[in-house]
């Protein structure tokens, strides 16, 4: 197929606009210099070939996270890795009043320290990824993380604004702030960025990428037949859900915080179910049910020492009149301890739920492979994350230390 001139000078466009940040991120990845170039150019080409399948960024972070990880192993393997990663020895021009001591913070720590918060905040690694790349155990890089935000926050103390939403917390923005523009500095570490590109080229002529007029027509006429197929499923809906009282249960969802209206999806109505603690409660006794009355993927919980004692779906209304479902999975293990996995829609009230009255730990967690929100009232310990248009929660009366341990094991798919 036809080799476009256009998109492929506007792609190299972009990388020289990221370029210090790339290469920096592939360096921080596999904490060698000689490996990073080696993966820089791979990244190029890979993020080249899926330029369409979303932003550079995105393309950028997944496949430097795929060769990082293929050439530590061979490495490894071959007895040989030299790591020669420091970052934050450098101070960027540019740094705010506010910004200033969290560099001064990071400079100030080991470059184990800093290699795992960059990596953990700027890749969006999960601690297993970090562990396998820098060698250490999971359970060390969380302690880690934990730690080092933990006296981190003590330093900033009540200098950082105050926030009500603790799904991105004033410290976790203002140091992924810090991130980028340590990532984006300059300086004489840098590879020669003509000679990478000319490979890159080089690499990129011997390339055939789809057509993209095919792709785009191809793209287009799937996505006008998805958006028939949903909308007959929503009008049909419509017409199933009329609830026994004269109601009909929908959902609001906001995927976008910045859109000016919200679509309406509209949820079997439940059948069956009993008043509870102010809320529509259905019980369910085959999780198929579940994926029906909730219309999304269901949040599930991989560990073989945790049963499934009991599952549910209920509908509350909540201040202001909106209406939040949930799928709820209750599980409980040999010892007696209970933990609930809840599925919730729409994902903006969900979250002011379940933030209502808990305190924020941190953001260390991962949930279903996401970075998520950690809270604690009392013994009550709570980690959640966003999916999509969802929120998936995992909550119970344990150490948060053990919670963060099954979040790892939560995934979320159809059923």
């Amino acid at each position: 197929m036809k080799y476009h001139i256009d998109e492929h000078k506007n792609y190299i466009q972009k990388v020289m606009n990221k370029w210090q940040s790339i290469y920096r991120m592939a360096h921080a990845a596999t904490g060698s210099s000689e490996l990073a170039e080696l993966v820089l150019q791979e990244a190029l080409l890979d993020a080249y070939i899926h330029v369409d399948d979303g932003s550079l960024r995105e393309n950028m972070r997944r496949a430097i996270t795929e060769s990082a990880m293929a050439h530590l192993k061979a490495a490894r393997k071959a007895g040989h890795l030299d790591v020669d990663w420091d970052g934050f020895t450098h101070r960027p021009d540019g740094l705010s009043e506010q910004d200033a001591p969290i560099w001064d913070f990071m400079h100030e720590q080991t470059v184990q320290v800093k290699r795992v918060i960059l990596l953990r905040y700027m890749l969006r690694w999960s601690p297993r990824q970090i562990a396998d790349a820098m060698d250490m155990h999971t359970g060390e890089v969380k302690e880690l993380i934990t730690r080092t935000m933990a006296q981190l926050q003590r330093r900033m103390g009540s200098s950082l604004p105050t926030t009500r939403n603790v799904r991105i917390s004033p410290l976790d923005r203002t140091l992924v702030r810090v991130l980028r523009l340590e990532l984006n500095r300059g300086g004489d570490d840098l590879p020669d960025v003509g000679a990478v590109m000319q490979a890159f080229e080089q690499d990129a002529a011997a390339v055939r990428r789809p057509n993209m007029t095919a792709r785009k027509l191809t793209g287009g006429v799937l996505r006008m037949a998805i958006a028939l197929a949903l909308a007959l499923i929503f009008y049909l809906g419509a017409i199933m859900a009329q609830d026994p009282f004269g109601q009909t249960t929908h959902i609001s969802q906001t995927p976008d915080p910045d859109a000016t209206a919200a679509p309406v999806l509209t949820l079997p109505a439940l059948g069956g179910y009993e008043m509870i603690d102010a809320g529509r409660q259905m019980a369910i006794t085959n999780l198929s049910e579940l994926e029906y009355y909730f219309s999304l993927p269901v949040a599930r919980l991989n560990d073989a020492a945790w049963n499934i004692s009991a599952a549910y779906i209920r509908d509350e209304r909540g201040i202001g009149g909106a209406t939040t479902r949930a799928a709820v999975i209750e599980y409980s293990d040999a010892n007696g301890q209970t933990v609930k996995l809840r599925s919730m829609l729409p994902g903006s009230e969900a979250c002011e739920r379940l933030e209502d009255q808990m305190a924020y730990i941190g953001s260390a967690a991962v949930l279903s492979g996401q970075t998520a929100v950690q809270l604690q009232s009392g013994s009550l310990a709570r980690i959640y994350t966003m999916i999509g248009q969802a929120v998936y929660c995992i909550e119970g009366e344990i150490p948060m230390s053990e919670l963060n341990t099954l979040a790892e094991e939560v995934n979320v798919a159809q059923a």
